[in-house]
């Protein structure tokens, strides 16, 4: 009767002492209980990390005798499009913020990108001819705001380096003007549009570059990407001393954003969602649309949306107000 007494008590007070009082704290204050058990809890890991090996792999093998095959434990944990919609109920619920779920969405469809989401497109990008001089890159950074250049020969297709702006202060001044540009040029990185994003993070880390050179399929250059534009993709637009503040989008309803954004970027901003197509810009869905290159003031009425070309530059639509159709009619 005693032992019955104290297996029950041992039990209750092991169930209440060492498990639910220390799991419900942990749910009540959370970053509380992570930052002080974080520690002890990394060196007791360590520790018996050995001891929980070897029971693993026995029980795999033990598994194995009965013709199953053992599986992750961590297959069964939720997947990305699980997560965002959890986070999604958070934000509606109000248990998240309107930035933290912006930052966690991001954070989860990461590594769900490739460089070709991330990089500036061929059209955009600013190069300088092998031909110009050191001098030449100080001139060409004044008028552009930008802080590296591709190195071309004859087109983008013939990259041969790359400059920072940061390395014509190597040279002298009086020898600014008469040195090629192709005397300080770094090696190029190049990689393909598919890569994903979080590979190609490592791999800049790795070699020590901070922008590579974003081929496509056929070998032709894509566009360029920098560890800024990466780190964009999770924590949002990076502003620095020389970017235009411009309106990419608004929170209470839709608004004036670029033509360059991607549909995941688009539904960030404006709640707008165009259909899948062949095309991976807003403005390459308004070409589609009009089967046409975009002018100023065209209209497309997608759904509950009226999209509006403000300005155009190259046959690409720049700027584009989106806002609720309001029962408009279809053009």
């Amino acid at each position: 009767m005693t032992l019955a007494i104290a297996l029950i008590l041992t039990t209750l007070i092991q169930m209440v002492l060492g498990e639910l009082v220390p799991k419900n704290y942990a749910i009540a204050r959370p970053y509380r209980s992570a930052i002080r058990v974080g520690l002890p809890m990394a060196t007791f890991n360590a520790l018996v990390r050995p001891i929980i090996n070897l029971f693993n792999r026995s029980a795999n093998w033990t598994v194995r005798l009965l013709g199953i095959e053992p599986r992750d434990e961590l297959a069964g944990l939720r997947s990305m499009q699980e997560l965002q919609m959890i986070v999604q109920a958070s934000s509606a619920e109000g248990e998240l913020g309107l930035d933290e779920s912006s930052l966690l969405t991001r954070a989860i469809g990461f590594v769900q990108r490739d460089a070709g989401d991330a990089m500036v497109p061929r059209v955009s990008v600013v190069g300088i001819e092998a031909s110009s001089t050191v001098d030449d890159v100080r001139v060409l950074s004044i008028e552009t705001g930008h802080s590296r250049f591709p190195i071309y020969e004859e087109s983008l297709d013939q990259m041969v380096g790359i400059v920072h702006v940061k390395d014509i202060f190597g040279v002298p001044r009086e020898l600014r003007p008469t040195t090629p540009v192709t005397e300080i040029a770094s090696p190029l990185h190049e990689v393909p549009d598919s890569i994903p994003l979080d590979s190609l993070l490592i791999e800049l880390q790795n070699e020590g570059r901070t922008a590579a050179i974003v081929r496509d399929e056929y070998g032709g250059t894509a566009g360029i990407v920098t560890v800024e534009d990466i780190v964009e993709e999770i924590l949002g637009e990076i502003e620095d001393e020389h970017d235009e503040p411009e309106s990419t989008g608004v929170t209470d309803k839709p608004g004036v954003i670029s033509g360059a954004l991607h549909r995941r970027e688009v539904a960030e901003e404006t709640g707008f969602s165009w259909p899948e197509g062949d095309y991976d810009t807003l403005s390459g869905f308004l070409t589609t649309a009009l089967e046409r290159f975009p002018e100023v003031g065209d209209v497309v009425t997608e759904g509950d949306f009226r999209l509006e070309v403000l300005a155009v530059d190259d046959h690409r639509a720049e700027r584009v107000s989106i806002r609720e159709a309001e029962g408009e009619e279809e053009s």
